[in-house]
């Protein structure tokens, strides 16, 4: 599985539920929330913005995903819509790894850029940073309509939260 047909498979609505924990808070909750998932044409405008903004060819080699999530169906927590969009290049001399840069639509969000690597049974590890914020991200299918995804996020010099996540597919009737 390339970088394509890991977007591709991924395309979809998906119930996502979570555990977290603040390590440094020693602080653990949970949440649930309607993520969706959608690719988007390398010449989309927002695709084009985000290589423009950090150097990257928007090429035909281009894989792009557009992830929105919704929490409003978490009971009792603070609402929380938002969506992101991940540009992924391969590299020409092995497809299995390139670089990744991410935006999430918010005017205080950084754009994160670092690298991808898939292994050889399809999970994929994104890991991406800025000047404050590195997160190492590994999601993998399960099954076709089941992914999972860990994710630790390193603020300054120390990892400040982990979580796991369960993803379902949502699928139409």
């Amino acid at each position: 599985m390339d970088i394509k047909e890991f977007f591709n498979h991924s395309v979809g609505k998906w119930l996502s539920q979570r555990t977290y924990y603040h390590l440094a808070h020693q602080d653990m909750g949970d949440g649930k929330a309607e993520i969706t998932i959608a690719n988007l044409a390398p010449d989309a405008a927002d695709v084009k913005a985000l290589c423009e903004a950090v150097g990257m060819d928007a090429s035909s080699e281009v894989s792009s995903v557009k992830v929105s999530w919704d929490n409003s169906s978490d009971y009792g927590k603070d609402k929380q819509m938002g969506s992101a969009v991940l540009v992924a290049i391969p590299n020409a001399e092995n497809a299995m790894t390139g670089k990744i840069a991410q935006k999430v639509n918010s005017p205080q969000a950084p754009v994160m850029t670092g690298h991808f690597s898939i292994d050889e049974s399809g999970g994929i590890t994104l890991i991406t940073e800025s000047d404050t914020v590195y997160t190492e991200e590994r999601i993998w299918f399960a099954n076709d309509n089941l992914r999972l995804r860990t994710s630790l996020i390193k603020s300054g010099d120390r990892f400040s939260r982990a979580a796991f996540y369960s993803e379902i597919r949502r699928m139409s009737s």
